[in-house]
């Protein structure tokens, strides 16, 4: 297995996973618009960024 082939593999799955989170990010945006509430992102943001005492 060359270098070369190998490069473009990866760029490929990485085209396809990019491509995949841009459509998911801007559905979740447009959804989030339409009924103006948090969406899951924020939901698990918050419940990341929670520090218990």
């Amino acid at each position: 297995m060359s270098v070369r082939m190998f490069l473009n593999d990866n760029t490929f799955f990485i085209n396809i996973f990019v491509a995949i989170l841009f459509n998911h990010h801007r559905i979740t945006f447009r959804v989030s618009n339409k009924l103006r509430t948090p969406t899951i992102f924020s939901f698990f943001r918050k419940r990341n960024t929670f520090h218990p005492n």
